[in-house]
């Protein structure tokens, strides 16, 4: 397994350092954080026409060289880490799909951000990016990675904190895969899912047997997954078993998550909050999220912000 490690700007803000009073998510979470960061794909400048994003043609992408942005294969996982991984003990680790058509390689500065955070990173893709079937290959190729003493990964991921995440497609494929979270452990009994992270949903996914905390996040500029559309219609509606949140983020499109830059990715400081809350139990980042005065309706950059009657009652 091929490895690259990327430095980590220690003047950058993370959660363990910044002011647990400021109520600016973006100032709190837009960094990166204390990890040096291993990944398995070296990312590079997309070519052609990938360069860009689709939406506004204005998003600069990375991209890991798989078809149609190269010859690499459009099927597989890949992994991002802690470098400093064997000195961590067990790590959560999120499961995540990309959206449509998309290469892994998009979504990198996300990933870098996450894994420098502490969390590890499997990116499960098939070019399609749609099912199920993808978390389920996340999942159990980590298994895999986890029992391989020659992985870096070995005896390293913590399987009672599993996050399912994904974005357009790969979102929708996150929602239908936490409907059946239970059946992990099936498996394997020590599997967990913890949290459910879907970032602008795709319109198969129904949720009304998700069991998990689960954030849905939209976009008001969203050409693609309109905000007020079918999230509105019936995926938020749908999540009553746990507890469940949606916000929408002002003035952000469809691929500004996308971004290389992660200062401009959109909603990344909103997910890595989520991530910490559920995967972490963070006390600053869960205060987004629960207890009476919750503080994400008070963010300058989200509109409509809701949350479920078990999250009203939600404590970590």
């Amino acid at each position: 397994m091929a490895i690259s490690v990327l430095m980590v700007d220690a003047a950058l803000v993370s959660a363990a350092n910044a002011d647990p009073d400021a109520r600016d998510l973006d100032t709190l979470f837009g960094g990166m954080g204390s990890h040096q960061v291993a990944q398995t794909a070296a990312t590079v400048a997309c070519p052609g026409p990938g360069a860009l994003s689709g939406e506004n043609m204005v998003v600069p992408r990375r991209c890991q060289g798989t078809f149609p942005f190269g010859s690499g294969s459009p099927v597989g996982v890949q992994y991002y880490y802690p470098a400093d991984i064997d000195r961590l003990g067990k790590v959560p680790a999120v499961v995540f799909t990309p959206g449509i058509l998309a290469d892994p390689g998009f979504y990198d500065a996300m990933f870098r951000q996450w894994a420098s955070y502490g969390f590890i990173v499997a990116v499960s893709f098939d070019y399609l990016n749609t099912l199920s079937e993808m978390q389920f290959a996340g999942l159990g190729a980590l298994k895999e990675r986890d029992l391989d003493p020659g992985s870096p990964l070995a005896g390293r991921v913590d399987f009672r904190r599993i996050l399912l995440a994904g974005q357009s497609a790969g979102g929708g494929s996150a929602l239908l895969a936490s409907n059946i979270a239970p059946r992990f452990r099936a498996l394997d009994p020590a599997f967990r899912v913890v949290g459910s992270l879907a970032l602008e949903p795709g319109p198969l996914a129904v949720t009304n047997f998700v069991p998990t905390p689960t954030l849905i996040i939209q976009n008001a500029r969203d050409s693609v997954v309109p905000a007020g559309g079918w999230v509105d219609w019936y995926q938020y509606p749908g999540l009553h078993e746990a507890p469940a949140y949606v916000a929408t983020r002002k003035a952000v499109t469809h691929t500004d998550v996308e971004n290389a830059l992660l200062a401009l990715n959109g909603e990344h400081s909103l997910a890595l909050a989520w991530l910490l809350t559920v995967g972490m139990g963070d006390p600053i980042a869960s205060r987004f999220f629960t207890g009476p005065d919750w503080k994400l309706p008070d963010e300058p950059n989200y509109a409509d912000v809701r949350r479920n009657s078990k999250a009203d009652e939600w404590q970590l």
